[in-house]
């Protein structure tokens, strides 16, 4: 099983990468919100492990979110439904939309990261 700091590495991992693809300007832009929901999961897992929880599937990953994590659960929902709507339904997220989940991964990452002490991973 993957470690807090695993999970929070590979989140890391992720924003890097959508920064690679062109961030808000990708030219593949449902790659680039899905790459952020994936941070933001890992971020969620990160803080999970940390405190000794294992949600085994989305919707109980989001179960624990709304009862660890209830400010940011909202933004977290909001991320994985534009992810799935740009994966399922071929919508193309706008510069603005991907601003938005930018910002939106900043808070999901701000919030999460005083549950883990990641200044310990460095």
């Amino acid at each position: 099983m993957a470690s807090s700091k695993d999970h929070w590495e590979q989140a890391r991992g992720n924003e890097g990468f959508y920064e690679e693809i062109g961030a808000d300007q990708s030219r593949t832009p449902d790659w680039a919100i899905t790459v952020l929901f994936y941070a933001a999961l890992h971020y969620a897992k990160a803080a999970f492990v940390h405190q000794g929880v294992t949600p085994g599937n989305h919707t109980e990953l989001k179960a624990t979110m709304r009862q660890r994590f209830r400010s940011i659960a909202p933004v977290y929902e909001s991320l994985e439904d534009a992810s799935r709507r740009a994966r399922y339904d071929c919508e193309r997220p706008q510069r603005d939309d991907l601003q938005r989940a930018k910002q939106h991964l900043s808070d999901i990452s701000g919030e999460i990261a005083k549950a883990v002490s990641p200044t310990a991973y460095v």
